[in-house]
């Protein structure tokens, strides 16, 4: 037998000359050394509290007692009589019979559809232009009329099935597979195709009505939503993997109802004994946590709160593989970093002198453009899957990601956001590469230079500078000061401080700490592209945390989601360690 060995990339010249400097080899013996020495102390058995803790509860009476009346057979027999009755039942039936006759329909059928929708939608509008009606919205009719027709006449041509195109495309399967989790055996490639002309045609007929009392587009995005209901129904992972893409247009309702159908989904999959529920100890503190946070959020509903709250027992559960966890970075670096390239494109326009607010107008939702925060987030999350093929993205997307933070945090001319970035990516490069002193050293050589450019910049432009807003104690009583109850300013730790006291601080910041020992624990695991993803998710926290000292980083429902996906992400990267990887399973 042939022997193969595995290809190992050659470094370039300038690396193979930087690797081999004697500086650098003594910063790196010295970084060996002070990792050596923090990985055999006493910090070591703190900073590894999360597995040992986990080791312990394993074996207790209580755990041992739940699982013994989770596994009884009296159990046993009430979830398999549950998922019998839902297997059999007439709407699983149904839908299940829909995605088949969807996956093995013709191409040709959507084209048909796409047409006759388009025809008719151009009838509706003819109507309103006569009637003289919403004249104003009828660009947008115009536009989708056009594509629908282009869409649908380059399909007539085609002699694939759905599904076939479906699993082939470039773009549809790096959406789908590659970013939101969905298994491809399930969907149906290999079917003959099927015409199905005449649903289509009376399907684009119905279009054509509702768009006589909504605007088509709206009817094509409602169509969208329903069959990404039907999917998260399917698949509760593709529900969380899409609520997390979706964070920089959460200011709609969309991304909330995609929570709670994954939720549902989640629950349903539990009781039919499809998902497993799992609490590490990290996991008990943020329940308690979640329900501070409810109290510490009035301006959203309670419910809507604590459902934002269920995304890190979903994500701490649902992302059970590393595939899903590489899946998850890949979703926040799509999301972010659409929202980024927007927000750059639209402070590119500004500065040459065109209107703002011309790319966010175009947009059917409407991006966080300009958010420092997500900005901030979003060159982590570019920085942790752009020089990595573990983390499946184009590389035309990962250079357009990338380009777009740069300029998009060039243009906020902030001094707070500056800051930030330089300590949160010091945080993740120390993180990954484990290099405590090298870090120091580059950054020793870079930031001189960063100054300067500031400083040749500042003649030019203002930048806003750093205004931390320190609360005020002054006006609490010990009670307040304890338990909450009074207001002591508007930044984070103040509506920290003003809703719950020190003791809910204290349980934030004991939640915070182990998952920062579940992280350091993971990251030590042999699975590829964890130590990244443990470093983008550590300093994304340490992102909001530090931001919090000029505003309340969590005051409204996308950060608040943002916030508890992290954690999970965080809590769900102990699956990465060899005793908890199993394998993936999106049915």
């Amino acid at each position: 037998m042939q022997n193969v060995r595995k290809a190992v990339k050659k470094k370039s010249f300038f690396g193979r000359l930087v690797s081999g400097s004697l500086l650098v080899s003594l910063l790196s013996y010295c970084s060996e050394r002070f990792a050596a020495f923090l990985s055999g102390s006493f910090l070591a058995r703190i900073f590894g509290c999360s597995e040992k803790i986990d080791s312990a509860s394993s074996g207790s009476l209580t755990v041992n007692a739940v699982r013994g009346a989770v596994l009884s057979d009296t159990a046993a027999k009430i979830r398999h009589g549950f998922a019998s009755g839902v297997e059999s039942s007439a709407a699983v039936g149904v839908y299940r019979r829909f995605f088949a006759a969807l996956s093995t329909a013709s191409v040709r059928s959507a084209g048909v559809f796409l047409i006759s929708s388009g025809f008719y939608s151009a009838l509706v509008c003819a109507v309103r232009v006569i009637r003289g009606e919403a004249l104003v919205l009828l660009y947008k009719e115009i536009l989708f009329i056009t594509l629908a027709f282009t869409a649908g006449g380059f399909m007539l041509v085609s002699k694939k099935s759905l599904g076939e195109k479906f699993c082939r495309s470039a773009f549809l399967s790096f959406v789908f597979f590659d970013a939101l989790g969905i298994n491809r055996m399930a969907i149906n490639a290999g079917a003959q195709p099927r015409n199905r002309f005449a649903f289509a045609f009376f399907s684009g007929l119905s279009f054509g009505v509702a768009s006589y009392f909504f605007t088509a587009p709206t009817v094509f995005l409602w169509i969208l939503a329903l069959l990404l209901l039907a999917l998260v129904m399917y698949s509760p992972e593709s529900g969380l993997l899409a609520a997390v893409m979706l964070i920089p247009a959460a200011d709609s309702d969309i991304i909330f109802y995609t929570i709670t159908a994954a939720l549902i989904s989640y629950i349903l999959k539990l009781l039919r004994g499809k998902r497993n529920l799992m609490f590490k100890s990290e996991d008990i503190i943020a329940l308690f946590a979640a329900i501070v946070f409810v109290l510490a959020f009035p301006a959203e509903s309670a419910a809507r709160t604590a459902i934002t709250a269920c995304v890190f027992i979903m994500a701490s559960n649902l992302l059970r593989s590393v595939d899903l966890l590489r899946k998850c970075a890949v979703c926040l670096a799509l999301g972010l970093g659409v929202n980024t390239a927007a927000g750059a494109v639209e402070s590119l326009m500004v500065l040459f002198g065109l209107a703002p607010g011309t790319v966010a107008n175009a947009l059917p939702v409407k991006l966080l453009l300009h958010d420092p925060l997500l900005t901030v987030i979003s060159v982590l999350w570019v920085l942790c899957v752009v020089r990595s093929r573990t983390f499946k993205m184009p590389s035309i997307l990962k250079a357009v990601f990338f380009t777009a933070a740069v300029i998009e945090t060039a243009l906020l001319l902030s001094d707070a956001v500056l800051l930030t970035l330089i300590i949160c990516t010091f945080v993740y490069f120390t993180f990954r590469s484990e290099r405590f002193f090298n870090v120091i050293f580059a950054y020793a050589i870079i930031l001189p230079a960063i100054w300067l450019v500031k400083f040749v910049a500042s003649g030019v432009v203002r930048f806003e500078p750093v205004n931390v807003l320190v609360p005020q104690f002054s006006g609490l009583s010990a009670t307040q000061l304890i338990f909450g109850g009074g207001e002591c300013g508007a930044n984070l730790y103040a509506a920290f401080i003003s809703s719950f006291g020190l003791l809910g601080c204290a349980l934030i910041v004991l939640m915070l700490f182990m998952l920062l020992s579940r992280a350091i624990t993971s990251a030590a695991a042999p699975s590829e592209g964890m130590r990244q993803f443990c470093a983008a998710a550590v300093a994304s926290l340490a992102a909001i945390l530090i931001l919090g000292l000029c505003s309340n980083t969590l005051g409204a429902r996308q950060y608040l989601l943002l916030f508890w996906a992290l954690c999970g992400a965080v809590s769900a990267s102990g699956n990465a360690i060899p005793r908890h990887d199993i394998a993936d399973d999106y049915s």
